[in-house]
């Protein structure tokens, strides 16, 4: 379906006030209107652009950061979720097909990933690093790794799905600097031996490295974590989708540093509710956000610089 551009209809320099033995992150909130549709992953191209999945239409949209004007669209057979952009492709884990679809710019299917004795369940993040792409299956509870030209390599944890390890992993950032794979993972709250969520971060070689933990050792309790992204200064930003606020962790440690001001659920016009997704402009530190029950794009500007 196709669908307009978009437009900025408001755009507001918003100050809230929190109670917090922690600094926040201060970001000027510019709120486009809505894409009546369903933003879920969102990452950028090679153009700086961004790439957004919609979910409900069967998309994937590029838009320019700086307009959030629609550019571009990609139809996909399906509904797509996990998006990734390495050497002029777009991997895009498609849901109905259980596959990773990589297409060129031009919008044609080159190859897959996930098939035959490695199906991939439900492809529902995607993340490129260390010369390969790591896709969340959230059905089979691990994270499946594939070379860039889709061979089958493994998966974290390299057994398979182990609850201690990856109970219900949601998403999934990778930083070759640290060489290090951060996964969110909701935990397991409905067992006996109940598992709180957390971040899990592993090395290159799969092994966990330290968990994140939510509750009180980090003072802001995270309960449902999302979409996660590095700024390139040893940060990790982490959006938690039920409480929509956005939490920036120290990866050298596993530390709380801050939230990013502005960000929760109880903000006005600039409500967020069921965030997915987030990423960061390392040349402006615009952090974008993909909006999903209220259908929209918010930006925070200048919040990936702390």
């Amino acid at each position: 379906m196709k669908k307009a551009a978009i437009f900025k209809k408001v755009m507001l320099v918003v100050t809230f006030c929190f109670m917090s033995a922690f600094p926040l992150v201060n970001g000027n909130a510019e709120v486009p209107s809505t894409l009546s549709a369903s933003p879920a992953r969102i990452a950028f191209n090679g153009s700086g652009d961004l790439l957004v999945t919609d979910y409900s239409f069967g998309q994937v949209l590029t838009l320019a950061p700086d307009t959030l004007e629609i550019i571009g669209e990609l139809n996909v057979n399906g509904r797509p979720l996990g998006v990734a952009w390495a050497n002029d492709l777009i991997y895009v884990g498609n849901t109905t097909t259980s596959r990773v679809e990589v297409y060129n710019a031009a919008g044609q299917e080159q190859f897959v990933l996930g098939y035959g004795n490695h199906p991939i369940e439900k492809p529902q993040d995607i993340a490129i690093g260390n010369g390969n792409v790591y896709v969340v299956d959230g059905s089979a509870r691990v994270v499946k790794i594939f070379t860039q030209d889709g061979a089958y390599v493994g998966t974290i944890p390299e057994t398979g799905h182990d609850r201690n390890i990856l109970a219900n992993p949601t998403a999934i950032t990778v930083d070759d600097t640290s060489q290090q794979i951060f996964v969110s993972d909701y935990g397991d709250l409905g067992c006996d031996r109940a598992i709180d969520p957390r971040i899990q971060v592993f090395g290159f070689d799969g092994g966990l490295l330290y968990s994140i933990a939510s509750g009180a050792a980090n003072k802001y309790r995270f309960t449902m974590p999302q979409g996660l992204t590095l700024n390139g200064k040893h940060q990790l930003y982490v959006i938690d989708s039920l409480t929509a606020q956005i939490h920036i962790y120290d990866t050298t440690n596993g530390n709380l540093l801050s939230k990013v001001k502005g960000s929760g659920i109880d903000t006005g016009v600039f409500a967020m509710k069921m965030p997915l997704d987030l990423v960061i402009d390392r040349t402006t530190n615009d952090v974008f956000v993909t909006n999903n029950m209220m259908a929209s794009i918010n930006v925070f500007a200048g919040a990936g610089g702390i």
